[in-house]
């Protein structure tokens, strides 16, 4: 049996990241966030109207995405919740450190295990609603030495927080060092089949 969820949103754990991107005047700025997917190198995300970025992204489309481990999690928050237009230094105080991405004109965060440098292509208004479409390019992808082995990516060593929510409830949930490579369960089904 099935029941109504009554909820205004729900957020089927997505993952955090936290943005980084260069003020007017030169200054690493940062905000958390999740709302997002990819498709290749397109990059979609949904971004507050009032929000500092959303005004800086319309003289300077470049930013950074990084992907920290829950060791970072009170960092990720902070940045989140910490609005730059009420503390000129949330920055300072949240504590990354910074390099500039060579990609792309912004900064990105030493401590991300995965790092996307971005540019903005297009920003849809979404007309009353309060928020902006954001559509982007990845130009390029940086992430941690520790995570590739043998030259491949270790898809299990990988530990994003994921942010899981209704209209009640904000939670964080997190990744296991469990990894499957798609196609296998396919693949038993596609044998299963001949041997029939």
């Amino acid at each position: 049996m099935k029941i109504k969820l009554e909820t205004g949103k729900f957020y089927p754990c997505y993952p955090v990241y936290v943005f980084s991107y260069y003020a007017e005047n030169g200054k690493e700025l940062i905000t958390t966030m999740s709302s997002s997917f990819t498709l290749g190198n397109l990059l979609v995300l949904g971004v507050g109207k009032s929000s500092k970025f959303a005004t800086i992204l319309q003289r300077n489309p470049d930013f950074c995405i990084n992907f920290l481990s829950r060791t970072y999690l009170r960092q990720i928050e902070l940045a989140g919740t910490i609005l730059n237009r009420n503390y000129s230094d949330k920055t300072e105080l949240v504590g990354f450190h910074f390099d500039k991405s060579k990609a792309s004109n912004a900064p990105y965060i030493k401590e991300a295990s995965l790092i996307w440098e971005c540019r903005m292509k297009n920003c849809d208004q979404n007309g009353d609603v309060g928020f902006l479409t954001v559509t982007a390019e990845i130009l390029g992808r940086l992430c941690d030495s520790n995570l590739f082995k043998n030259n491949e990516f270790q898809y299990n060593q990988l530990d994003i927080p994921l942010f899981e929510a209704d209209s009640r409830q904000k939670v964080y949930r997190f990744m296991t060092d469990e990894a499957r490579p798609a196609g296998l369960y396919y693949k038993d089904f596609i044998a299963r089949k001949k041997s029939m």
